[in-house]
Formats: structure tokens, C-alpha cells, sequence
């Protein structure tokens, strides 16, 4: 009998871990999450992992609204015509440009193409 009580109390404690939520945004796109997400004080923007695995970030002044996934969204706070569900993209490093050619560089350049005879 202990061992279903045990059994039964981890299932609650590993159920409760996870709480996922929706993010509603101003232009209203809705954003499915995994779990909450966690606000970043220096950055001030929710980071989070969607549905699919994606981990994404967004601005705390594009956020409408943050609820429990199925809790019901309030009338008004999406248009009809703007309810769908966003998807993260991955999160990729700048790319470095290559540095623009400095004036003395544009001057080699055209005194080597011209050939004197």
C-alpha cells in the first residue's frame, strides 16, 4: 500500500513541475509554452521553450497577456483574424560582416588593374 501512496505522490510532484502557458502578444499572435516562462530583469524579455522544443525569447512590452494553456483568453484581447500560434525560431549567433574596403584598399585596387605599356 506504501509503495502505491509513493507511486502516486511522485506522478502529483512530477505533473505539478510542468504548467503549460500561453503568451498572448499585442499584435495577437499566441505563443504555446512547455512551461512558464521566466522573465530576464537585465535583458526584459520572457525566455521559453515552446511546444516543439524551441527555446525563444520575447519583449516584455510586446506581451499582452501570460494564462495556464486552456485557460479561457478574454474577449477582445485577440481579433479573430489574428488568432495563430507562433512558432520560435532558434536562437542563432550574429554573423560577423566582412569589413568594408577602407579607401586606400579602392585605390590599390585600380592602380594594379591598370597596366602601363
Amino acid at each position: 500500500m506504501k509503495k502505491i501512496i509513493i507511486a502516486g505522490l511522485m506522478s502529483l510532484v512530477i505533473i505539478s513541475c510542468s504548467s503549460p502557458q500561453t503568451i498572448v502578444l499585442n499584435d495577437g499572435s499566441v505563443i504555446k509554452t512547455k512551461d512558464e516562462p521566466k522573465f530576464n530583469k537585465r535583458t526584459k524579455y520572457y525566455e521559453y521553450e515552446d511546444v516543439e522544443g524551441n527555446r525563444g525569447s520575447v519583449n516584455s512590452k510586446s506581451v499582452k497577456l501570460i494564462q495556464p494553456e486552456g485557460a479561457e483568453i478574454p474577449e477582445g484581447i485577440i481579433a479573430e483574424e489574428q488568432k495563430e500560434e507562433v512558432v520560435a525560431e532558434p536562437v542563432e549567433a550574429p554573423v560577423a560582416e566582412p569589413e568594408a574596403a577602407t579607401k586606400e584598399d579602392a585605390v590599390t585596387e585600380v592602380v594594379e588593374e591598370e597596366t602601363v605599356e
